[in-house]
Formats: C-alpha cells, structure tokens, sequence
C-alpha cells in the first residue's frame, strides 16, 4: 500500500536507480535474489534514488543498509537504460564497516565465476568480467537492455 511518505520520496519523472561495483578482495560484493520454485539471480548493491537525493547519495545509502559495508563513491562506469528506468553502475571502494549483510541476501561472488553466474544487468556483468583482464573503461560507457515482461 502506497503511503504519503512514499508518494513525497519518489523522484519525479521516469525511474532512476543507482548502483556499485565494489571490489572485496578477489571477490565481488552482489545481491543474490531468491524466489520459491524459480531460479535465483545476484545483482550489484544499489537501488531507487530518492527524491532530493544525488546518485551518489543512494549508492552510499544502499550499500549500507545492504551490506554492512561503507563506500565511497567513484566515477560512473556504466548507464543501463532499460525501458523508461535507467540505472546507474559507479565504481566504488569500500572505506569502512563490516561485511554484514541486511535483510537482502548480500553474497561474495569470486571474480573468476562471474561468466557463468546470472548477474544483471548482463552488460554490467561483461563490464566487470572484461575489466579483470583489461582494466576498466576509461570513459563511461551506455547500454540498452529489453525490458523484461
């Protein structure tokens, strides 16, 4: 049920989410979702930029109550645009906390698995997987993804 509080924090206009690449070791810090009788899925920390609130900020905020773990925001990376949402995808290093996870099921996924894991956005999860051999892109990059139905 939509309650006035979640009418006033939601940005105007088409949906914005954000997102981190956190690097935890040899590892990277992802969501795993899980539903019964259907195949589960990992994701990066992040999620719905509030009204009045910079990307940055959500990222910060997210990975927080997600993880445990405190970030300091970097560049931009990637913009996935997906039907009318787009989504953000920061490059971002962890400067504090424990790896704790919250009511999100937060996970360590190793590096060299990421290719065969079903991490979405799949361009983000290319980006990351090419970047463990050549580095990251110098210049953020734009990716168009079909909404899913």
């Amino acid at each position: 049920m939509e309650t006035a509080r979640s009418r006033l924090s939601r940005r105007p206009g088409p949906p914005l989410r954000a997102g981190a690449i956190v690097l935890y070791g040899s590892q990277l810090v992802a969501i795993e979702r899980r539903w019964p009788g259907r195949e589960g899925y990992f994701l990066v920390p992040g999620g719905r930029v509030e009204n009045g609130e910079r990307p940055e900020e959500t990222v910060v905020r997210e990975f927080q109550e997600e993880t445990g773990l405190t970030v300091q925001v970097g560049r931009l990376l990637a913009t996935v645009q997906r039907g009318p949402q787009a989504q953000r995808y920061y490059l971002a290093e962890v400067v504090g906390g424990a790896f704790a996870p919250g009511d999100d099921e937060a996970v360590l996924l190793p590096l060299d698995a990421l290719a065969s894991l079903d991490l979405r956005p799949r361009p983000v999860r290319d980006l990351i997987v090419l970047a463990a051999t050549e580095g990251w892109p110098t210049e953020a990059l734009a990716f168009k993804e079909a909404a899913r139905a």
